[in-house]
């Protein structure tokens, strides 16, 4: 038991969730153990953007998905589901690997940007490295940062858009542990 204080529970869940809610600022000081709320928000089901995506296409009776559909099931998602930290770690790794619904390969396929959204969901507490596998792997991904349909040199005769492994590589380097420089005697620089 940690003996939070009301001020202290809000202000967690601030960070940690899409936004206090007074249900669940009551369960945590009950809890009264941070560390106790984020197992059970890692192990808690969570609901899937593409489902909740069909679901607003079905309630509004439309043939296609829409960009807007896609949004409203978002913030469904975000601000009542009930995995608030995956969330919030989802959301925040939108902010880094970054695919939009204004680029123009991406614009009519709402339910395949809700599909990447539920990769970040689904991969928001394993490893950094294996994120990056998977978002590199992602359709989405791949015409986002124009790599589907490129073609070899050979092929082509131009060089072809090497985006998604070097940012890929970027990424994993920066979150990647580097080796401290050691100075040696007589190394010339």
């Amino acid at each position: 038991m940690e003996g939070l204080t009301t001020r202290q529970a809000a202000r967690f869940l601030d960070m940690a969730t899409m936004g206090v809610k007074p249900q669940e600022l009551e369960d945590l000081l009950s809890l009264d153990d941070r560390q106790a709320w984020i197992s059970e928000q890692v192990n808690i089901d969570y609901q899937r953007h593409v489902e909740r995506t069909q679901y607003q296409q079905q309630q509004r009776g439309e043939a296609q998905a829409s960009q807007d559909m896609r949004v409203c099931a978002w913030f469904d998602i975000a601000l009542w589901g009930s995995a608030q930290l995956r969330q919030r770690v989802a959301f925040a790794l939108s902010q880094i690997l970054v695919v939009s619904d204004k680029d123009a390969n991406l614009a009519a396929h709402p339910l395949a940007l809700a599909h990447y959204y539920d990769l970040l969901s689904e991969h928001a507490f394993s490893d950094y490295k294996s994120l990056l596998y998977h978002v590199s792997r992602s359709p989405v991904m791949g015409h986002y940062l124009t790599f589907v349909g490129n073609l070899s040199k050979q092929a082509s005769g131009v060089d072809p858009d090497q985006s998604p492994g070097s940012d890929a590589a970027v990424q994993y380097r920066l979150v990647s542990p580097q080796p401290r420089w050691q100075p040696t005697v007589g190394r010339q620089w």
